[in-house]
């Protein structure tokens, strides 16, 4: 019996990305959209604004406050 997922990850889908980025390399080109606005201190909000993978848009829209304990 052949698997198609080991620890939650799609083989077959991550094998055919693979082959994706040896063929096309420019595919696997991937810029964040982050936003960091220092708050004072050490504290931090950082905010996303989606992904750029390829030719691919992702939306990815959160926020979250960093900060030392």
């Amino acid at each position: 019996m052949i698997e198609t997922h080991i620890n939650g990850i799609n083989v077959p889908a991550l094998k055919g990305y693979i082959e994706e980025v040896t063929q096309n390399p420019k595919s696997a080109m991937i810029d964040y959209k982050v936003n960091l606005h220092w708050q004072g201190g050490t504290k931090a909000k950082v905010t996303t604004k989606g992904i750029q993978l390829g030719d691919q848009s992702l939306e990815r829209n959160f926020s979250f406050i960093i900060d030392e304990p």
